[in-house]
C-alpha cells in the first residue's frame, strides 16, 4: 500500500509543478528558437501590424536567427505559422511578460528561455538583429555556419 501511495504523491507533485497544459506556451521553443513576443491591445492594432510589416520584410534574417513570432492581444493571440493561441496561452504570456500592460510591448526571448530585450517602442530590424548577433549562442551558430560554408576549411 505504501508503494501506491508514493506513486500518487509523486504524480500529484509532478502535476502541480507542470501546471496546466497552456501555462508555459514557449517551453516548446527552448533551445530551438528565439521568440519575439509582440503585445498590443489587439492583434489588429496598427502598432502590431506596423511591427509585423517591419519583421516580414526580413524573413531570411528571421529564419537565419531561428526566430518565431507571437502576436498577443488582450484576449486573443496568434502563434507562429498563424496558429491561434488558446485563451490559457494568452493569459500565461500576459501574466509572465506584460501583466496589466495593454499598450504596445516588444520582447525578445532567447533560446534559453530568458528575456533578452524588452521595449515599449517598435523595434527596428537593425536593433533586433544586432542584439541577437551579440549573443554567445548566436556567435557560435555563425561560426558553425561559416565553417560549413567553407567546407570545413579555415582559410
Amino acid at each position: 500500500m505504501a508503494y501506491s501511495g508514493n506513486i500518487l504523491l509523486i504524480s500529484t507533485l509532478f502535476f502541480l509543478m507542470a501546471g496546466p497544459a497552456g501555462a508555459q506556451p514557449l517551453v516548446k521553443h527552448r533551445w530551438q528558437h528565439r521568440v519575439v513576443l509582440i503585445f498590443a491591445e489587439a492583434t489588429t492594432d496598427s502598432s502590431m501590424r506596423e511591427q509585423l510589416a517591419v519583421l516580414r520584410k526580413h524573413e531570411a534574417g528571421l529564419h537565419d536567427r531561428d526566430l518565431v513570432i507571437y502576436q498577443v492581444g488582450r484576449n486573443a493571440g496568434i502563434a507562429p505559422f498563424g496558429k491561434k493561441l488558446s485563451a490559457a496561452d494568452v493569459q500565461a504570456l500576459r501574466q509572465k511578460y506584460a501583466k496589466d500592460y495593454p499598450a504596445f510591448r516588444f520582447i525578445l526571448v532567447g533560446k534559453d528561455g530568458g528575456e533578452k530585450w524588452c521595449t515599449d517602442d517598435q523595434a527596428t530590424i537593425e536593433a533586433l538583429f544586432a542584439r541577437i548577433d551579440r549573443m554567445p549562442m548566436r556567435r557560435a551558430e555563425m561560426r558553425r555556419q561559416k565553417k560549413d560554408n567553407n567546407g570545413g576549411h579555415n582559410d
